[in-house]
């Protein structure tokens, strides 16, 4: 049974109490583009002196990270930042060969250099460019799974008031667990199998997101399985998964448990802490799911449990805009939906639809996957245009299956 959407945030809000920090987090899904403001005005203004505070960049997990460091930095100039406001922490793990000026490789064991930590200490808002996630975690982390001096240092930080934002490697890492990698398809299919190519890993991460795990270029790339099934190796209570589009960020104010989208696309939230899952090592079985997919200026408040939609998007008429019977499978003959407009158009938004089903396959295999959405008694679905006349869906309390099936493909 999928819980009523308040009882689900009260429930979350409950199991993390305990965190102390009173600074902000803004995750960002990937592949931030320089002419979102809206992403980079709200890392800005989280600071506690947006207009003097200094932001440090941790370039870490690129395979360039001069020339990453550059670019965010030409781009918060771009915002309104003086540049000698910009510090570089020089942490990296390989050399990048386009910038002789700089052995990069050398900065591998700064996590615990005073100068660099330092520039840590100054920052009010600290961030992580994208690249290799298990960089981030090797370098920041000892080898026996400590917290580095620079470790400590960032968490003092966040516990300050400061903010760390990050995207793409800079998102993954900032839930423990964190995903590393997995194919979608395989991940389904095999799960945690090292003897399987491309399929699921699960490592430490920072654990700065206290809420739940986290998945980067979600939409993009259809991580929706791969989310639900790490949840799968979590304990019972601690399965909610956060899964952010490209472009987009999830602002999180750590103090009052708040939460906002920003930017272009969606950040999907599955609850799996009372699905029923099959076996680990089997593919990927669950029944009773919930997913939620919320837009730009959504807020989702986790101390009073209240969802707060975007004033743009109005609820959609309960007989449904849409009367249409959608068709099921895939390949090239079908158009690419983005998920929230799928459940939107084909389902929650569809007067004569109460589930959809969505079915994946490989051709060196008989097992497909199938997904399966349908309405629950708390379904709830908005639409709307927003100022740049963008439009868009957000959705509460979807019901969300997965499960094996067979099939046979003759020519």
């Amino acid at each position: 049974m999928i819980r009523r959407i308040c009882i689900l945030i009260c429930l979350v809000f409950s199991g993390i109490s305990s965190v102390q920090a009173a600074g902000k987090l803004l995750v960002v899904g990937g592949a931030l583009k320089a002419d979102n403001q809206a992403v980079y005005d709200a890392f800005i203004n989280a600071m506690p002196s947006p207009k003097t505070g200094v932001i440090a960049v941790v370039p870490v997990a690129s395979g360039a990270p001069v020339e990453s460091f550059d670019f965010f930095k030409k781009n918060l100039i771009r915002y309104g930042v003086a540049e000698e406001r910009i510090k570089l922490v020089r942490l990296a793990v390989r050399d990048d060969r386009s910038t002789p000026m700089y052995n990069e490789e050398t900065w591998a064991g700064n996590a615990r250099k005073k100068n660099e930590i330092e520039k840590i200490n100054q920052a009010e808002a600290i961030w992580f460019t994208g690249g290799d996630q298990l960089r981030i975690v090797q370098t920041l982390l000892t080898k026996k799974g400590q917290d580095s001096k620079m470790l400590t240092a960032l968490r003092q930080r966040l516990k300050d008031g400061a903010v760390i934002g990050g995207t793409s490697a800079g998102a993954a890492m900032m839930s423990s667990p964190m995903i590393l990698s997995g194919e979608p398809m395989t991940s389904l299919l095999y799960g945690i199998d090292p003897k399987q190519e491309n399929a699921l890993r699960i490592t430490a991460g920072l654990g700065f997101f206290p809420y739940g795990m986290v998945d980067q270029h979600f939409d993009a790339r259809a991580r929706l399985g791969r989310l639900t099934r790490a949840l799968h190796y979590l304990s019972p209570e601690s399965r909610l998964g956060f899964g952010i589009d490209e472009n987009t960020g999830l602002l999180v104010d750590l103090t009052n448990h708040n939460l906002q989208i920003i930017g272009a696309g969606n950040v999907t939230v599955i609850d799996a802490r009372d699905a029923e899952f099959g076996e680990k090592n089997k593919p990927l079985s669950v029944k009773g799911a919930g997913l939620s997919v919320y837009a730009h200026q959504d807020r989702i408040d986790l101390a009073s449990g209240k969802i707060t939609i975007a004033s743009h998007r109005k609820a959609t008429d309960k007989d449904g805009y849409n009367d249409h019977q959608p068709a099921s499978g895939g390949g090239m003959v079908f158009p690419a939906q983005r998920l929230a407009d799928m459940l939107g158009e084909d389902l929650v938004d569809n007067k004569i639809v109460q589930e959809l089903e969505r079915i994946s396959f490989t051709m060196h295999g008989e097992t497909a996957m199938s997904y399966r959405f349908y309405q629950t008694p708390d379904t709830r679905s908005f639409w709307g245009r927003d100022e740049k006349d963008q439009a868009g869906y957000s959705h509460i309390s979807v019901g969300f299956d997965v499960m094996p099936i067979k099939i046979e493909l003759k020519k």
